[in-house]
């Protein structure tokens, strides 16, 4: 397993394990009747920390990205090729029966 895999599941463990953290701080709030209605700092930067970890994993894991502007293979290509999608050919369309011969 390659170590941009690790970081990915580094990332997602830590996740769940800040939103326990925040799940668990929030019913002490509750059971305790206090008007503190914000999560604590180190739960929110715990959370951000694994959401770029698990980015970072996912992002590197997939090997080496393209250019999206493909100058140099767009110039090489005429007009035509652009353009030529064999999807969009159908041959069994009515023009069949205009041309029919007997």
């Amino acid at each position: 397993m390659g170590s941009y895999k690790v970081a990915q599941y580094l990332g997602v463990v830590l996740m769940i394990h800040a939103i326990i953290s925040a799940a668990q701080y929030r019913a002490e709030v509750e059971s305790a009747d206090d008007l503190r209605d914000h999560i604590p700092g180190d739960i929110i930067f715990e959370g951000i920390a694994a959401f770029l970890i698990a980015s970072f994993g996912y992002i590197s894991s997939h090997g080496v990205f393209e250019n999206i502007h493909k100058k140099k293979i767009n110039e090489e290509k005429s007009f035509d090729q652009f353009h030529y999608r064999p999807n969009f050919m159908v041959f069994n369309h009515r023009g069949q029966c205009l041309n029919h011969q007997d």
